[in-house]
């Protein structure tokens, strides 16, 4: 990332954690679980497992998503999805 930008590894670590509050891997992880967020109540993903979530965020570990989603939401993805998820209601005559 920071080849892209044409800063040093150092130069650009410092300026994220400067410019956001952050270290590198709280800006990296923050950004994952905002992607895991959109795709989770996207309806577009609603069959993906949460499991395709925090892989395609870029997660690679189960209980590091789950904890860090929770830490973010107070609530787990599949919790966060269910109450995110319109409710249909039909009318029966």
């Amino acid at each position: 990332m920071a080849n892209a930008f044409d800063y040093g590894t150092k130069e650009f670590s410092t300026l994220i954690n400067r410019h956001f509050g952050k270290n590198f891997y709280e800006f990296v992880n923050s950004y994952r679980i905002q992607e895991a967020t959109d795709r989770l109540i996207d309806p577009a993903h609603q069959t993906e497992s949460i499991t395709e979530v925090y892989l395609a965020s870029g997660f690679n570990s189960k209980s590091v998503f789950n904890t860090l989603f929770k830490k973010t939401h107070d609530m787990t993805p599949s919790q966060y999805r269910r109450l995110s998820i319109p409710v249909t209601v039909t009318k029966t005559a």
